[in-house]
């Protein structure tokens, strides 16, 4: 019998990590779910399932919430933005000039 195989035939579990940042503070929970599991069977069996989610990330890249997951994917519940990244850009920039 291979590394990691069961005499139980158990299906295949994984390990997934979500993430979900506040303005405060970043949480994880770690979950193991079986192999076969998506993006929005995750956020289901998770803590963060009631959170609002303005878009999906896998280490980074969006997600569609039917995406396959693997082993040691990191799911991102992504926010929207509390302010136009532009518009900050300008406003620094602006008082900038006033102030010099």
């Amino acid at each position: 019998m291979a590394k990691g195989e069961g005499s139980g035939g158990t299906a295949a579990t994984i390990s997934v990590e979500l993430v979900f940042a506040t303005a405060e503070a970043a949480e994880r929970q770690t979950l193991g779910l079986p192999a076969d599991s998506t993006v929005a069977e995750a956020i289901a069996a998770s803590r963060f399932a009631a959170q609002p989610a303005a878009a999906l990330a896998i280490h980074g890249e969006l997600a569609a919430p039917d995406r396959p997951l693997q082993d040691g994917d990191r799911i991102e519940l992504l926010r929207d933005l509390l302010v136009d990244p532009v518009q900050a850009r300008r406003s620094r920039a602006s008082t900038g000039r006033q102030a010099g």
